[in-house]
This record gives C-alpha cells, structure tokens and sequence, in this order.
C-alpha cells in the first residue's frame, strides 16, 4: 500500500510540474508574439519627390530631380510638423505623429532660379496618411506656359455661357409659366420633373443600351405623362374640392422633397453621364470656345421657344390657352373645356421640362438635384419676365442665364454664390417695374 501511495504522490508532482511548465511556455509564446506584433507595425510615413519636367528639343519629354527644396508639413488645421529639404534625387521622406490629413507644401523661396511651381501642381496639398501606410505627395516644376489672359478677355467666354444656360432656363421655364398662368400654382415640384427627364434618358441610354436619341424621345414621352399623371391624381382634385393656392404650394413643395430624395436613395449622389456625347474637342470661335455638343443643345433650346411662341399664337390650341389665362370663366362660357386645356398645358409643360433636363445633363452632367439647383433660375426668370407670361419667361431667361454668368466672371472667387446676381437683377427690375418685363399691371377696384 505505501508503494501504491508513493507512486500516485510521484504521478501528481509530474503532472503538477507539466503544468506548471506548459503555463510557462503559453505565457512566454504570448509575450513573445505581443513582442513581434508590437516590432511588426509600421509608423506613419509620408514620402514625395520634387521633378522638373520639360520637353527638350526633339519635343520628348525629359522628368530630372531637383534638390535642395524646402518640403513643409502641417496637420491640416493645425500645428506645422516639420521642414525637409529634398535629397539629391529629389525625394523627401518623413514619420508623421498619427494617422490623419496633412498639408504638403513647397516652399516657393526655395525654388531653384529658372524654375517655377507650374499650374497642375497643387500646394499647399492635402494627404490623407493612413494607420500603419505611407502617403505619397510629388510636385513638379518647370516653366510655365499659361497665358495670361486679362478679365475683359474672358468677357465674351462668360456672355456666351450665360446665352446657353439663358436657353435651358427658357425650357424649363415655358412649362412653369404656362401652369402658373392657367391655374395659378406656384410648381416647386417642376424641377423634380426636370430631374426626371435626366434619369429617364440616363436609364434608357445606360443601363438599357438603347441609342440617345431614340433615349431622349422616349423620356420626354414619358416625362410628358408622368406631368399629366399628376395633374389628373393631385392637382386637379385639390382644385375640385377648392383648395387654397397656398395649400397646392405646399403640397408641392413637399412632393419635390420627397421625389428628389428618392431619386438620390435610387440613383446616387455622384453626377454621371450619357453613353453618347462623352469628352468632345473645343472649337475655337476667337473670343470664345465652344463644344458640338454645347452647340446643339443651344440650337435646340432656340428652335423649340420659336416654335412653342409660335404654337401659342397662331394655333388654336395655343390661342385656347392664352384665354383660360387671361379669363377661364370667360373662357368656358365661350365653349373651352378648361379642364382640357389645363391638361394640355401639363403635358406641353412636362415634355419641355424632360426636354430641358435631358439638355441640362448633357452640359453638365445627370445628378439627382440638378432640377432643384435649376429650379431658383427658373422661378426668377418666370418673375422677372412677368407671372404667367410664356414670352416674358423667355426674356427673363436671357437676363437671368447673363446675369449669372457675369457674376461668376466679376467674382471668379465667388463662383459658388453666382446666383446673387440673378437675384440683385430680379430686385431691381421688380422695384421699377413690379409686374415684370412683359407683365400686365393688375387693376385694383
């Protein structure tokens, strides 16, 4: 029995020490791969060059380094990180404190003399460092040949600019006019169906693979249905059951809300474009420059106002239309269908909006509130030329696509706020003439 109780003593000190060794050896593993995981990370680094490139006398392009350049780099918004100069090949390299965006910059004091930094190249520059990566940032510099071209020069570039988006406004803005002067609805949502013209030509041309032409028929079709669709299931029950002009508005109001944001939930908010029309060479016109393609979106916004204006006057639909404007009690008593006639102006109205899209996304691309941005040029030029007035609309367009642009050429720096000037033109003309350039003053009494 001792022997039994010495043995089993003897078992449990040699398990008791396997133990207590394999604890050791799992312990000094983990240590040791904390060790390594710890050595195998990486800092953060930044790394660039600085190149001079030019073309030599045989026209090929030669790329050489250039030393002795002071590099300076700051935490974007912040504190400045450190000053480099480059090596003999050009190149700086640098560990940043952590991850995050930094500013690179040349020092332009320490530009070698002959050299400059050229227009392509970027500084101060923005680069984004990631955990554990590298980030590259190369300057080049060289000789530069922009010339330089004075204000007045860009003038007639900026006139030119300012005709063409004058000619899409007026598209767009017939439409809104002609609703406006036949049921009294201030249409916010008429932008949204600017919108959808785009896409629906975008959809059929891309992602259907149907031809841009045959594309840009079929959505205006479409574009035309979908304006009567909504005068049939919204609008003209709301008028039926005598709701205000004010209730109609807000209605429409939160109809554009609502479509628009749907078209970003289905489409995305990256602009894209047709299949057909993509980069086109510039034509050279002396004062100003021009794409085809900038051409007969134009032709096309001119040919069509001639034809709607002529449409209005000489037609008996047109003429039918003026006199539910101007009186629809007199109007009906006289034998025309109201009712008729303010769906003939949804669908013309809905056809020149798709149309006016399809051209908007042809000069600047198809985004899901490119009719929203269009919408406040639209609105002004229908004021400015007279409410409810269609040639007055066009004339408001002109003045206010001109405008526009010229306030973009008077502050370049300013770009982004050039609808001001639509709106300062659209405050004085109303002061002097509050019923707009072609507007009817309204009789009081």
């Amino acid at each position: 029995m001792r022997g039994v109780r010495e043995a089993r003593r003897q078992a449990i000190a040699r398990l008791v020490f396997a133990f207590g060794v394999t604890l050791t050896l799992v312990s000094f593993g983990g240590n040791a791969q904390a060790a390594t995981d710890e050595d195998d990370s990486r800092p953060e680094v930044i790394v660039g060059a600085v190149r001079d490139q030019y073309k030599d006398d045989a026209g090929k392009k030669v790329v050489e380094n250039v030393p002795g350049v002071e590099v300076i780099i700051t935490v974007e918004g912040g504190a400045e990180v450190t000053r480099l100069i480059t090596d003999d090949k050009g190149e700086f390299q640098t560990e940043v404190p952590d991850p995050g965006n930094y500013l690179v910059e040349i020092n332009p004091d320490t530009v070698p003399d002959g050299m400059e930094i050229v227009d392509s190249t970027k500084t101060p520059r923005t680069i984004t460092v990631n955990p554990e990566s590298q980030a590259t940032a190369i300057f080049f510099l060289g000789a530069n040949t922009t010339k330089a071209v004075s204000r007045w020069e860009l003038l007639p570039q900026a006139l030119f600019n300012g005709i063409k988006l004058a000619a899409i406004i007026a598209i767009c803005a017939i439409g809104l006019a002609l609703v406006y002067a036949t049921t009294g609805l201030s249409n916010f949502a008429h932008g949204e169906t600017v919108t959808f013209g785009a896409f629906a030509a975008w959809t059929l041309n891309v992602k259907m693979g149907v031809p841009f032409l045959i594309s840009a028929a079929i959505a205006t079709i479409l574009t035309a249905a979908v304006s009567v669709g909504m005068e049939r299931g919204v609008w003209k029950p709301m008028r039926q059951r005598r709701s205000s002009l004010t209730s109609m508005m807000i209605v429409s109001i939160g109809l554009a809300l609502g479509v628009r944001y749907i078209f970003q939930f289905v489409y995305g908010a990256r602009y894209t474009n047709y299949s057909a029309f993509g980069r086109q060479a510039t034509m050279d016109f002396g004062p100003f420059n021009a794409t085809p393609r900038t051409l007969w979106v134009m032709a096309i916004c001119v040919v069509l106002s001639v034809l709607v204006s002529a449409w209005l006057l000489y037609t008996r639909q047109g003429r039918a239309i003026r006199a539910v404007a101007d009186n629809p009690a007199l109007a009906s008593s006289t034998g025309i269908n109201s009712d008729y006639v303010i769906a003939y102006v949804w669908l013309v109205g809905g056809a020149l909006a798709g149309i006016g899209g399809i051209l908007y996304g042809l000069d600047i691309g198809v985004q899901w509130d490119m009719g929203f941005r269009l919408l406040l040029l639209i609105f002004a030029a229908v004021t400015l030329g007279g409410l409810g007035n269609p040639f007055g609309a066009i004339l408001g367009s002109l003045v206010i696509g001109i405008f526009v642009e010229l306030w973009a050429w008077l502050l370049p720096a300013a770009t982004e706020l050039k609808t001001i000037g639509a709106m300062l033109i659209l405050i004085i003309v109303l002061l002097v003439r509050p019923q707009g350039l072609l507007g009817s003053p309204e009789r009081a009494g």
